[in-house]
């Protein structure tokens, strides 16, 4: 895998994605998002019988709930749909970012996103531990 600054390149993990992520970003209020074409590292891994969960910022697009994480392979999705924005507010550009799946999540104003995040990451409770694979979970806080 490797990374770019504004993706979360953990879902892109196929070749048929590179010349994608290479040729730019998907840009905040822009009416577009990853190629539906395009088989998300999540698809896979539900097709091989995991439980898929996300928790943090998807930048891939939202112009449409096809475009959003649970139609792009997850069970679950909390956080944001677009970068840049306040992890305090959870707004971007004056608009809440912040949902619970497809709710947006308005009573948390003033709550930093991480601590939200953290709250919730943990592996699922259940009583066969099979097909169990945590990828990566990035704190908003750089390190020094």
């Amino acid at each position: 895998m490797y990374n770019q600054f504004a993706l979360q390149p953990e879902v892109l993990s196929f070749p048929e994605c590179t010349l994608y992520i290479q040729s730019g970003i998907i840009r905040s209020m822009e009416p577009y998002g990853l190629p539906l074409n395009i088989t998300t590292l999540p698809q896979k891994l539900k097709e091989a019988g995991y439980s898929t969960h996300m928790i943090g910022k998807w930048h891939l697009g939202f112009c449409s709930w096809s475009y959003t994480p649970l139609y792009r392979g997850f069970d679950s999705f909390y956080g944001i749909y677009l970068g840049a924005g306040d992890h305090y507010t959870h707004e971007t550009a004056g608009i809440l970012d912040l949902h619970d799946n497809e709710t947006p999540v308005e009573n948390k104003d003033g709550v930093y996103s991480t601590y939200l995040y953290a709250e919730l990451f943990h592996l699922p409770d259940h009583t066969e531990k099979r097909n169990v694979i945590q990828l990566r979970f990035v704190r908003n806080e750089i390190a020094i």
